[in-house]
């Protein structure tokens, strides 16, 4: 089945209402019923609402000059949202401090190699 439907130009969907449509490659409805349920091919499928539901956003390829235009878009949008970050960053107030908040490796300096110091107190590691 996965051939036909996804290659063979078969389409399904669920309507906003639950109830699932299924159309041929011509277009026409086919009618779906519940696992396990035979089916009267003589009789034919109920009557959809007219016109049959579509989905939610067509889902189809896009061409390279759309991809490309899209790319462009999520990166124009990107780039707004950090400048507009950036500006909010340098118009804000800085916050009241108490004393000195050092956090990191270099909050104890003098414990830290890099300053010429063993990172702990007492002789070197042999």
């Amino acid at each position: 089945h996965h051939h036909l439907v996804h290659e063979g130009g078969w389409t399904l969907w669920r309507a906003t209402d639950g109830r699932l449509y299924l159309t041929n490659p011509s277009g026409q409805l086919v009618a779906v019923t519940p696992h396990g349920r035979a089916i009267d091919l003589d009789d034919p499928p109920p009557a959809p609402p007219s016109p049959p539901p579509r989905r939610p956003g067509e889902l189809r390829f896009l061409t390279p000059r759309e991809r490309a235009a899209r790319v462009a878009e999520r990166e124009r949008r990107r780039q707004e949202a950090d400048r507009r970050a950036a500006e909010a960053a340098a118009d804000a107030e800085p916050l009241p401090t108490r004393g000195r908040a050092v956090f990191g490796p270099h909050a104890h300096p003098h414990r830290h190699p890099a300053h010429g110091h063993p990172p702990r107190h007492g002789p070197p590691a042999a």
